[in-house]
């Protein structure tokens, strides 16, 4: 498995075991929250306005969430394609890498002037 599956799988896992195990405190703490929408709850217009700059805050804090959310699960369904198009792929890297590394041995073979027969003969 990579990152991007594992990052989406523990998300839900805990997503889910929280709603299980905490079903009725978190419709305990949404009652709660609800009630702070009332204006009879504040006394002074600096309260209010104090509830309201947090508000705003956590709006925003809620909508970057959801744009970070949205691009981890559209990148894990993406990652089939960027393997198949050659960007991001475990086997084009390693690929790559074992290329690179066998032009560099080559070289150093011709370099010293000893012959590619033996353990690196079938490589190439």
């Amino acid at each position: 498995m990579n990152l991007t599956e594992n990052i989406a799988f523990v998300q839900m896992f805990v997503r889910m075991s929280t709603l299980r195990l905490y079903n009725d405190e978190i419709g305990e703490v949404i009652m709660e929250a609800m009630k702070d929408f009332d204006k009879a709850n504040y006394k002074t217009t600096e309260e209010i306005k104090t509830f309201v700059t947090y508000y705003a805050k956590s709006r925003i804090f809620f909508k970057l969430m959801m744009v970070f959310v949205m691009i981890t699960a559209s990148s894990y369904y993406l990652t089939p394609i960027l393997i198949i198009l050659g960007n991001g792929g475990k086997l084009a890297f390693l690929y790559n890498l074992t290329s690179t590394y066998l032009e560099e041995l080559c070289k150093i073979y011709e370099r010293n002037k000893v012959s590619l027969t033996g353990s690196f003969a079938f490589l190439l």
